[in-house]
């Protein structure tokens, strides 16, 4: 093995980085969709928002059971992403075609990325391509009808601009782009700006506001509320009742979804439409809060199953064709708990990036410990769970291969990036 070999540079780097994008379509094979001549099928709020976007230009509407008017259900990013495909495919057998292809490409490019935005972090690329090849035998779901794997894109490259110190306009306006995917990374961006350098601060708070506030304002016009996104009192109302179990899937499974959710119960929907989409969702935030108050015992063993799910999800699917083989559910639980070890690890060794993982996987998950668990959530995370895990197994090999020549050893143990605030 020659020494760029060993460090992985340059048009290596992008070679290996052609391969596990290749290795990705492969394993998904999106090229079956052209076999399916059939035009898009809508079940999410999210599709349906695009398909009305797309129709009419308005953002409204997402529930199926009856038009409620306009809506912050959603963040805008994902809905006007699709509703773009719409314009440019049509809603036949070729923008299903897109659509299919669209998470496929986004977790490809996850994939094909992490050797370099592996370095940025202050991880070898080797490590890099370890947790690729980690998220190949993981093989995650792709949504078609969820933003997750494209969200995960874009909060995998603004980490890796956050820990690189890249020009301070160019990460806003991505942290812009990435909130509104997922507005729950306003949280972990402002963590990862404190971690930072604080000369920088200044741009790197304005343009992501400057890139959400038309959004912001829009909502507060036409809804009287300026949030991304107004859906968290929909969610702990589904998620703190009499029959709510811990997840999305049982909850459906039972008909306890059905009771309380406008997107499959007529008079909640009603209800959206009567009072407005804000106040309703105030109002059943405090409904939620009621019921908690008066079932505290309850709602914490609810909340002990989510965060247990959230990181070791269980195989009690529904439908239970979406059940996966045990053998690799066994392996993602192990990648799980390797993840937080290297993590710590990271920690004491100082690497560059390991603030930002930390923070990113102590704050992300905190919202999805209260609502319904489902699979999906975790997704746009799952990159950090490959990458610290990645560095655990390197650190195990460096170790084992001490042996080894002087290059192959400088190559594992390359120190590529300081950590915050101290410069190596």
């Amino acid at each position: 093995m020659t020494r760029g070999w060993n460090h992985l540079a340059g048009v290596r780097r992008w070679l290996v980085s052609l391969i596990l994008m290749a290795a990705c379509l492969a394993k998904y094979q999106p090229w079956s969709a052209l076999q399916a001549a059939r035009g898009i099928t809508i079940t999410s709020e999210a599709l349906r928002v695009a398909h009305n976007l797309s129709r009419s230009a308005k953002f409204a509407d997402p529930f199926g059971t009856l038009p409620t008017g306009s809506t912050a259900h959603l963040a805008p990013g994902f809905p006007i992403l699709v509703a773009a495909l719409l314009k440019v495919f049509g809603e036949g057998a070729a923008g299903s075609i897109a659509l299919a292809w669209l998470p496929i490409l986004a977790l490809s490019l996850q994939i094909a990325l992490f050797p370099s935005l592996a370095k940025m972090l202050g991880y070898s690329p080797w490590t890099g391509v370890m947790a690729a090849i980690f998220a190949l035998l993981t093989k995650p779901i792709t949504y078609e009808q969820w933003e997750p794997h494209e969200a995960g894109l874009l909060i995998f490259v603004l980490a890796a601009l956050m820990c690189r110190r890249a020009n301070p306009w160019l990460t806003g306006a991505m942290a812009g782009v990435t909130i509104c995917f997922q507005p729950i990374m306003a949280l972990v961006y402002l963590a990862w700006v404190l971690l930072g350098d604080r000369r920088r601060i200044a741009p790197l708070l304005a343009v992501p506001a400057l890139v959400c506030s038309p959004w912001a304002l829009r909502n507060q016009l036409r809804l009287a509320t300026p949030e991304m996104r107004d859906n968290l009192g929909i969610e702990l109302y589904v998620s703190f009742n009499d029959c709510a179990p811990y997840g999305f899937e049982q909850s459906q499974k039972h008909g306890c979804f059905g009771r309380f959710h406008p997107n499959q119960n007529l008079a909640e929907a009603l209800a959206v439409r009567a009072m407005g989409e804000a106040p309703y969702n105030r109002d059943r935030m405090r409904k939620a809060f009621a019921w908690i108050a008066h079932h505290p015992r309850r709602a914490g063993v609810l909340i002990a199953e989510r965060i247990v799910a959230f990181w070791f999800p269980p195989n009690d699917r529904f439908p239970e064709y979406l059940q996966i083989r045990k053998r690799r559910l066994f392996f993602f639980w192990v990648l799980t708990l390797a993840s937080f070890a290297g993590v710590w690890l990271s920690l004491r060794r100082r690497i560059a990036g390991a603030p930002f993982l930390a923070a990113l996987l102590v704050i992300y998950p905190l919202v999805y410990y209260v609502v319904q668990f489902d699979h999906r959530y975790r997704y746009p995370i799952l990159w950090a769970t490959w990458l610290a895990a990645a560095s655990l197994f390197e650190r195990f090999f460096a170790h084992a291969a001490a042996p080894l020549s002087p290059d192959v050893m400088a190559s594992i143990n390359e120190p590529t990036l300081a950590f915050p605030g101290n410069p190596r």
